[in-house]
């Protein structure tokens, strides 16, 4: 399921279709935690969604390109997955790279550690 607040509306959108997922469409902040404590697994950017995961102790994949993972505790509910090229643009708002470092996260990587979570249950 694709969750996400009004700025990501058109992509989830665009997700959606594309894959099958369910897109329930955006809720207000109490009806987004109510959607999010009936996940399982949650998977994450560094973001609001992050935080709440870990504050309903769900299960959590985090993906962190610009922080350092020594700074985050998801208190043995979850992992912290990296690109595999590393970030050189930090906290710039747009990437400044030719080949930026999220695509070489590989979808693969995140499907398996959703199945870790799942299983860790």
């Amino acid at each position: 399921m694709l969750l996400g607040g009004p700025e990501e509306d058109a992509r989830n959108r665009r997700l959606a279709e594309a894959t099958g997922a369910c897109y329930p469409g955006t809720f207000p902040l109490d009806g987004f935690v109510g959607v999010m404590d009936r996940c399982d697994v949650v998977v994450s950017a560094v973001t609001m969604a992050m935080h709440l995961a870990i504050g309903l102790g769900k299960r959590l994949v985090l993906l962190n390109n610009i922080f350092n993972p020594a700074e985050f505790e998801l208190y043995g509910r979850g992992e912290i997955l990296a690109p595999e090229k590393a970030c050189t643009c930090y906290f710039a708002p747009r990437c400044r790279e030719s080949e930026p470092c999220l695509p070489t996260l590989r979808p693969e990587t995140v499907r398996a550690a959703v199945l870790r979570q799942a299983a860790a249950r």
